[in-house]
């Protein structure tokens, strides 16, 4: 978002800002810790 859409949605005042940044940052971690990951099979050892 450009920072006139997050003042408009949040405020522009320093705890809007700030409470903007809480909520893009537990977005992300929310993101990059729950999205299921796909892990490929080990490989077989055939002997």
């Amino acid at each position: 978002m450009s920072e006139d859409q997050v003042n408009g949605l949040y405020g522009p005042t320093l705890l809007d800002e700030a409470e903007a940044l809480s909520v893009a940052i537990v977005a992300t971690v929310e993101r990059l810790s729950f999205e299921p990951r796909h892990i490929p099979p080990a490989p077989s050892i055939k002997t």
